[in-house]
């Protein structure tokens, strides 16, 4: 191998290569043409090489320490990453390893913010992943020195971890952040009771994190429903979690004030509390936890926080579909079902002010509760859309969709129909008004309101001459 040496890689290659199988694979010889395959960016002689070297690590070691310094000397930062993880792998006699690894995701976060392609982007996260996966599972191996040693060794990589997911959170693939998120939790439990202050938020943060990533992941699952079913059961897990650490947070800093103040204030985690009952109605609902929903919507009813309520009205309107022929749910689950979707569809209003989406929600949250029996619910929607309908004719907001007024006032008014169809006159008064009220705001001079009100006279008729020969729906 001298004409290594003397810059004749071809001819050191060839004399390598001539050589009996066991002379090639001697640390010496594959320490040289380990360098040579650097220089020449041989990516696969230098993996082979240090496979060889890594199977005399046990006997000698120094040759594969060696190869560390000369990928980092000569390779590409890749094939430093690979001799430092091969490295690891053996762990031989002397290893610093705790340095070892920090070095090693030192280099790997400096990849990743320097790699522009996804796919390599993607690699990396996962071999990130991986040596932190490896420093949780070997926290016995890194506490070594003093006390303060062990509880900075425990800071950085619980810091480092927390920092790279919240950074990584939204370009990475979830899986990954759910596995890193893990390993910054299993960190965080090393912290002594006494240095719990900053600890337990981010812990929450963490099980937050985790949380969100694991519904994302199952809403993706769409094609297998077993394994959709465990990412939900892992996404409820970690809620479980978030909420027990939520109440010790609350416990130990004295939150006791409402939840709009506490949010006004700036709380993050208040948004994050919201949003994480949000995903555990989701849950229960995919689940099919009906027991479990009375106490979650309840939690839902208390919050008076300025939070982003059209999400979770869209889910309230699934839930209550399926709910409705749950054996688990009585009359008052159903009830604070229905209760909390119409706070969600008011506070959606409360929020965005946008007239279409209201006019929307309010005839789902109509159908809703005419479907369920709930008659005198729906007509006091029949009365809040009256209300709404009447600030926009008089020009304080938007006006109220033409389209969804019409069918609301119509709707109500066949309600009328039925009732007197049924004898149940003493019903149809306020029916017929909340219809003609809604007519009133309608933006065609006032043609709707004065059919109705003719179908009103006919109405009265019907009732005093008891005419039956003809429906008097408005179609």
């Amino acid at each position: 191998m001298t004409r290594f040496y003397r810059n004749d890689r071809i001819g050191a290659r060839a004399v390598f290569y001539s050589m009996p199988e066991n002379n090639r694979n001697e640390p010496v010889s594959r320490s040289l043409v380990f360098k040579l395959a650097l220089i020449d960016g041989d990516q696969a002689l230098a993996q082979e090489s240090l496979q060889i070297l890594a199977k005399h690590a046990t006997h000698d070691s120094e040759p594969l320490y060696a190869s560390v310094l000369m990928a980092q000397q000569y390779g590409t930062p890749d094939m430093t990453i690979l001799a430092l993880r091969t490295l690891i792998d053996q762990q031989p006699p002397g290893l610093n390893f705790p340095a070892l690894l920090r070095c090693t995701v030192r280099l790997l976060m400096g990849e990743l913010d320097s790699k522009d392609e996804e796919k390599n982007k993607s690699r990396t996260v996962v071999e990130l992943v991986v040596i932190f996966e490896r420093a949780a599972k070997n926290t016995g191996v890194l506490r070594v020195g003093t006390d303060e040693d062990w509880q900075n060794e425990i800071q950085w990589w619980s810091k480092t971890a927390y920092n790279l997911a919240l950074k990584h959170c939204e370009d990475t693939i979830p899986k990954m952040i759910v596995r890193l998120l893990a390993a910054c939790v299993h960190f965080l439990d090393c912290y002594p009771h006494d240095r719990q202050a900053g600890v337990r938020h981010r812990r929450l943060i963490c099980h937050f994190l985790s949380a969100t990533s694991l519904v994302t992941i199952a809403r993706a699952s769409d094609k297998d429903a077993k394994q959709r079913r465990q990412w939900y059961m892992q996404a409820r897990s970690q809620i479980n979690h978030f909420n027990e650490n939520y109440e010790e947070w609350q416990r130990v800093a004295g939150v006791t004030m409402p939840w709009a103040e506490r949010e006004k204030q700036g709380n993050v985690l208040v948004g994050q509390a919201f949003k994480i009952m949000q995903h555990d109605l989701e849950c229960i609902l995919h689940l099919e936890l009906w027991s479990t929903l009375d106490a979650a919507v309840s939690k839902l009813l208390e919050y008076t926080g300025a939070a982003h309520w059209d999400n979770l009205t869209d889910l309230m309107f699934i839930i209550h579909q399926h709910a409705g022929t749950a054996t688990e749910m009585d009359g008052t689950s159903r009830s604070r079902v229905r209760a909390l979707l119409s706070k969600s569809i008011n506070e959606t209003w409360k929020h965005d002010k946008d007239i279409k989406k209201m006019a929307r929600l309010l005839r789902q949250s109509f159908n809703v509760h005419l479907g369920d029996g709930d008659e005198d619910f729906a007509l006091s929607i029949i009365r809040q859309a009256a209300s709404i309908a009447k600030r926009g004719f008089e020009g304080k907001t938007a006006p109220y969709p033409s389209d969804q007024l019409f069918w609301l006032a119509s709707t109500a008014f066949n309600k009328v129909v039925d009732f007197l169809e049924r004898g149940e006159s003493a019903k149809s008064g306020a029916w017929t008004e909340g219809a003609l009220e809604m007519a009133r705001y309608g933006d065609d001079h006032g043609s709707l309101h004065a059919t109705l009100t003719a179908k009103k006279r006919e109405a009265e008729d019907y009732l005093v001459h008891g005419r039956t020969n003809k429906r008097r729906k408005i179609e």
